[in-house]
């Protein structure tokens, strides 16, 4: 009671919080910045030539989504955690600016490989299409995981990949640039480990995911939990 008065006495009053989520507009334009840098174009450009003299079906492209609980398609409930009332200034609203969601979230990683259409058979059922192929699964999904993979989560999967034989020697292992693919932490047993199984690392230019197949999947499979 005693800081309740002694708010009041300084002219605060209590009200109800709006929260407000930090815009993404000063992010979008960090990475396009960096995407038209002279020296990632470059790499951009000697990518695009060079994987085209690559066998398809030995580059393996791999990438995490975040599945985020929200509304009714949502994953799992969340938990609403926020405070909903605080002292400001009588007369004035009272806003909490955030750049983290509350929602409960799940990584999913997934690698996969481009097929030739001649490895491809697709059957119609009704409105429903089965594909299959001569050449095996040509996608291999991890577990969800609760929050966000670690390093130590990404060099876990590739072990998994090599022991199901999704990766293997001449494998061309196509990542993006996000920082648990080559955190020091585990670098070197990474290196190790892909190279005592003939497996070659590269990396997609800096915020190009256009250039990796798995977006397109992701952004399938969102769009159905959407619905």
């Amino acid at each position: 009671m005693y800081l309740s008065r002694l708010f009041r006495a300084c002219g605060l009053s209590i009200k109800k919080i709006k929260h407000k989520q930090v815009s993404l507009l000063s992010k979008l334009y960090f990475e396009q910045k960096n995407k038209f840098m002279d020296a990632n174009v470059e790499y951009y450009v000697e990518y695009a030539q060079a994987v085209r003299e690559l066998d398809e079906k030995k580059l393996k492209y791999c990438d995490e989504s975040h599945f985020a609980s929200r509304g009714n398609h949502s994953l799992v409930i969340a938990t609403d955690v926020r405070q909903l009332r605080g002292w400001s200034k009588k007369g004035e609203p009272l806003e909490m600016i955030s750049d983290v969601s509350i929602a409960e979230s799940y990584t999913v990683t997934l690698v996969l490989f481009s097929l030739p259409l001649s490895a491809i058979s697709i059957r119609s059922h009704g409105s429903f299409h089965q594909v299959t192929s001569n050449v095996g699964a040509p996608i291999y999904v991890s577990r969800p995981r609760a929050g966000s993979n670690t390093s130590f989560d990404f060099l876990a999967f590739v072990i998994e990949l090599i022991r199901a034989k999704f990766l293997s020697a001449g494998d061309i292992f196509v990542l993006d640039n996000s920082s648990i693919h080559y955190a020091e932490d585990i670098q070197q047993v990474l290196d190790d480990v892909l190279e005592a199984n003939g497996i070659t690392m590269i990396f997609l230019p800096t915020y190009s995911p256009e250039l990796n197949p798995c977006e397109l999947v992701f952004a399938q499979v969102k769009y159905w939990l959407r619905r």
